[in-house]
């Protein structure tokens, strides 16, 4: 006969073992048990995360936004001057330039370890003017050449051994380059006019990622189209397309 207090539990969903059952199932023998059933535990919404922050740490969150600064050289090459018979290239007429790079994002995570997201960046670089000599033999001396970027585009980054990254971007923009004076003996005149320019950019880094913050090193190549003659300048000063290999040292904090 089934005891009262066990018919009660059948009837709301609750198992009612018999001292008989219980011996054949290797139980304490005890005149009746009661058991509940298991249930499945709910699912944490964080668990397809919670394997990969095992991995990178905790601090690798599935999304975030960063913002950073980097110092750059670069080296331009390119063909300023055509007379013809010979060309010259913007790396004789200016020094590498330095200059930094403020960045703007924002990552989500594609994959366990890869993330993508928005690039954006302004920067500055200026060149310092070189004395130069043309095919033709002309001495020339520019002033320094400052280039302002605006950059938006698209990141990538992938998290290996533990805490360090590899991150790729490519982005298009303007540059605005200011006037460039040059003096050639005696005579001083205008070089290169005023531009806004287009430019892209394609560029790599090694990283290493603490807490919130981020070291990075880089390189990459820049290509825009070159400055706009000055009023002064001759005929044969015909600036082609410039481009530009950089190296890069920064950081970014993440939020």
């Amino acid at each position: 006969m089934i005891p009262a207090f066990c018919l009660a539990a059948v009837l709301s969903g609750v198992e009612c073992v018999s001292p008989e059952a219980e011996g054949r199932l290797g139980r304490d023998i005890t005149p009746w048990a009661i058991t509940f059933p298991l249930q499945e535990a709910p699912q944490d919404p964080a668990a397809p995360y919670r394997k990969s922050w095992q991995k990178h740490g905790p601090f690798v969150d599935p999304g975030y936004i960063f913002a950073g600064i980097l110092v750059r050289e670069t080296n331009l090459r390119g063909d300023w001057y055509d007379d013809g018979l010979d060309e010259d290239d913007y790396g004789d007429l200016f020094e590498p330039g330095f200059g930094f790079l403020v960045e703007l994002g924002g990552m989500i995570e594609y994959r366990q370890d890869w993330r993508v997201g928005l690039y954006l960046a302004f920067g500055m670089d200026t060149y310092e003017g070189d004395e130069v000599r043309t095919t033709t033999g002309v001495r020339l001396e520019p002033d320094d050449m400052t280039i302002y970027t605006g950059l938006a585009g698209f990141r990538a980054m992938l998290h290996f051994a533990e805490i360090m990254f590899v991150e790729a971007h490519i982005a298009g923009g303007a540059t605005y380059s200011d006037e460039v004076r040059a003096r050639m003996g005696t005579i001083e005149g205008e070089l290169f006019d005023r531009s806004l320019k287009p430019v892209v950019e394609v560029g790599a880094r090694f990283g290493i990622e603490l807490v919130y913050i981020q070291f990075e090193v880089g390189a990459g190549y820049r290509l825009q189209d070159g400055p706009e003659p000055g009023e002064n300048a001759s005929d044969n000063v015909d600036p082609e397309l410039m481009g530009g290999f950089f190296i890069e040292l920064g950081g970014a904090l993440r939020f």
